[in-house]
């Protein structure tokens, strides 16, 4: 999301509460703000924010690729918008695997419940075959058809990947980000409650692992009570 008045660019990671910014902020043809009230809204807004973006922008040599990249990193919209500050919202590595997990649920992508599922994708993702962690991947074969921008693989990605040192973090827990942004909290895009997440050691462990940078880099404990 990107506040040209504010000369701000928000970069939203996904899974750490970046739909609900776009919901209640979001650009249409003529710049002005308005709140977005369902699942369906929320989406034909946000392309129409792009397709605004695209139609202003690409018009000046700007890279269509960034301005149509809902999650793009910070390195894709510097290399466009210079002389822009940059803020973002981080989440517990944690809560944000599970949140992943209850995401692919609610597509019917996977269906296996968390406890059995998680370490099987743990060791996907750790193989760079994320694919693999899916139960149906001729579903999202057909969501590609429809949405080819749509790229699971993001899910999983490290947060440290969409930052650098010189981009204001915010942590989702904290909800400083609302007041920063001068914007009404809302929730929005909450994974499916109806899905339950069963902890363990085991998979506690295997997330700190491949997602360390994250806890050191944005301050998250090892610990967590299960």
């Amino acid at each position: 999301m990107i506040w040209h008045d504010k000369q701000l660019v928000f970069i939203h990671i996904p899974k750490c509460g970046g739909t609900s910014i776009n919901a209640v902020k979001n650009y249409d043809y003529s710049g002005k703000v308005y709140r977005v009230k369902n699942k369906d809204h929320v989406y034909k807004t946000w392309h129409g924010g792009m397709q605004f973006l695209h139609e202003r922008y690409v018009g000046r040599n700007q890279d269509i690729q960034v301005v149509h990249n809902m999650h793009a990193t910070y390195d894709q919209y510097a290399f466009t918008l210079r002389g822009y500050d940059y803020i973002s919202q981080v989440r517990n590595p944690y809560t944000r695997f599970a949140s992943a997990w209850k995401h692919l649920r609610s597509m019917d992508l996977v269906t296996t419940e968390f406890e059995q599922w998680a370490p099987s994708a743990i060791d996907a993702i750790s193989h760079g075959e994320w694919a693999a962690t899916l139960d149906k991947p001729n579903i999202y074969i057909n969501y590609l058809m429809y949405s080819p921008q749509f790229d699971g693989s993001l899910l999983f990605k490290p947060q440290w990947h969409w930052v650098r040192e010189d981009v204001e973090i915010h942590k989702l827990e904290e909800k400083t980000i609302w007041k920063r942004l001068g914007i009404e909290e809302a929730r929005f895009n909450v994974s499916n409650e109806k899905y339950k997440v069963t902890w363990n050691q085991e998979i506690l462990d295997l997330i700190y692992k491949f997602y360390e940078k994250d806890f050191r880099q944005f301050g998250y404990s090892k610990q967590f009570s299960i």
